[in-house]
């Protein structure tokens, strides 16, 4: 009992959050329990303080509290002005890290804040963790934070992996998630004079609701990408590990600061900055997942590459995420901002989740190829076209794929390689690019017989300057296959050629 009093520093998780948000296919639930992930932490603070357990996280103007382990701030809860008993360090990551007053209080938050996810959200299971105030932040194996990050693994290895529901054989349940049914309404379908009964489950009724909840003007204008091609596009940060590991203090208060800053940074500059400057840009995407350095968007399979070159453009512009003063031990090219994506185009009936893996390990191997070069970082992207079903893992298919594809690029590669070599592609035309791709596939001297066929066919219209190289290097092959493979949709040249590639299609 003699600890009770002692300040403790928790950190809060939440377990199988992958699970959690692709339990469904569906996009409103998927982008709804992300939605619903990313205001959790809120919720906490506000049943705290609802419970009487006042809790310091960020003023009306969006910024932190003022933090200090020698006094903890005053807070108004319902128009009352009271010492808080415990304060937000930060939150990013996923993580939310507090400083209680004791770990008394620490353990009735976690009692309250369990019962109204137990209530309210089936389905999601939180994770905390604590340890004792000692004062020393962070910088050694036996600072605050390296044994709260221990304790949190240990806590992870203890968590269950799945759910425990009593249900009666009478009980009707929820086909997706086998979770009792708990919800019913009715769903209006254009042109159907009948509407669609739904029956949900408690844990994907939270997600709709939470989807509904909040939607933006231009979100409900990109709703629809229900018909051709669609493309998903999954971008994850690179190296922010280690850019977290360089920002140690032994002192508290800097290194509090440090870490707001460290997160704020991270959410300004992957997710937040470049949505709103593509959505003023006039592009058409829905932001389905987004949070710290991670970001996972829809849009029409012609977009995708266009949306991929301005996001890379825009985080090359943003200022590095690491606080002055921190990363000292890396260079210039390491503290920038970079990032990995894969691009992974199916057919807009197909299940999200199956293109969200595919975009997921395109983006992994992308950053295979990043890990090469530790001292010259830089932005790569993966592409993957799903042509029929899914037949095979993502690293099987790109092995099998390897001596035919140029895949994954760096980024520069949009604007430079890959744009240089569709300019001169595009002079022979859409089918004669195909036979390329084909040729191109079969090795050296099958394309060099193929070239010389293609360059015979444009000596009549074209002046010499304008003919397709006879001999190529191995590696431009591979690129003359990944443009012929993505040439309709992000190759092709003038408008009025789209439309004779869609009259053909038709």
């Amino acid at each position: 009992m003699e600890n009770e009093n002692k300040f403790v520093l928790a950190l809060y998780d939440f377990s199988s959050k992958q699970e959690y948000i692709y339990k469904t296919s569906k996009i409103r639930e998927i982008s709804g329990a992300s939605q619903l992930l990313d205001e959790m932490y809120i919720k906490f603070i506000e049943i705290l303080q609802a419970n009487n357990i006042p809790v310091a996280f960020k003023n009306s103007d969006g910024s932190y509290c003022d933090f200090s382990t020698k006094s903890f701030p005053v807070v108004n809860i319902n128009g009352n002005k009271v010492e808080a008993d415990g304060q937000v360090l930060y939150e990013g990551g996923g993580n939310l890290l507090v400083l209680f007053k004791s770990k008394g209080i620490y353990i009735d938050s976690n009692k309250i804040f369990s019962m109204y996810i137990l209530q309210k959200y089936p389905g999601l299971h939180m994770l905390s963790a604590c340890v004792e105030y000692t004062g020393i932040f962070s910088g050694t194996d036996e600072s605050d934070l390296q044994r709260l990050y221990k304790e949190n693994e240990r806590q992870k290895n203890f968590c269950p992996s799945y759910d425990l529901t009593a249900v009666t054989p009478m009980t009707q349940i929820d086909p997706m998630t086998f979770l009792p049914v708990t919800e019913k309404f009715s769903k209006e379908q254009p042109g159907n004079p009948y509407p669609t009964e739904v029956s949900l489950s408690a844990d994907r009724y939270s997600k709709v609701v939470g989807y509904n909840n909040n939607r933006t003007n231009f979100e409900k204008k990109a709703d629809a990408f229900d018909e051709g091609l669609t493309a998903v596009i999954y971008i994850d940060g690179n190296s922010m590990g280690e850019k977290l590991k360089s920002i140690v203090s032994e002192d508290y208060d800097t290194g509090v600061a440090r870490q707001r800053e460290f997160s704020e940074n991270v959410k300004r500059s992957f997710v937040s900055n470049p949505v709103k400057q593509l959505e003023d840009d006039g592009y058409s995407f829905r932001k389905v997942i987004g949070g710290g350095d991670e970001i996972t968007i829809i849009c029409k399979a012609e977009d995708a590459l266009n949306i991929t070159t301005r996001y890379f453009e825009l985080l090359d512009k943003s200022m590095s995420v690491l606080p002055n003063g921190c990363g000292q031990q890396m260079t210039e090219a390491q503290k920038k901002n970079t990032a990995c994506a894969g691009i992974c185009v199916i057919h807009a009936k197909s299940p999200f989740t199956v293109a969200y893996e595919i975009a997921e390990a395109a983006c992994e191997n992308a950053k295979k190829e990043y890990r090469k070069t530790p001292e010259k970082p830089d932005s790569y992207f993966d592409f993957y076209f799903c042509h029929a079903g899914v037949t095979a893992d993502f690293d099987y298919t790109r092995k099998r794929e390897q001596k035919m594809t140029g895949r994954p690029y760096m980024i520069a590669d949009i604007k430079g390689r890959l744009k240089e070599k569709a300019a001169v592609l595009k002079k022979a035309g859409r089918a004669n690019v195909k036979s390329l791709g084909v040729a191109a596939q079969k090795g050296q001297t099958a394309f060099d017989i193929e070239v010389m066929r293609v360059n015979a066919y444009l000596a009549d219209f074209n002046d010499p300057a304008d003919m397709i190289k006879p001999k190529l290097l191995p590696d431009d092959l591979k690129i003359v296959y990944d443009i012929a493979e993505f040439y309709d949709l992000w190759f092709c040249g003038s408008d009025s050629e789209k439309e004779d590639i869609h009259a053909a299609d038709n």
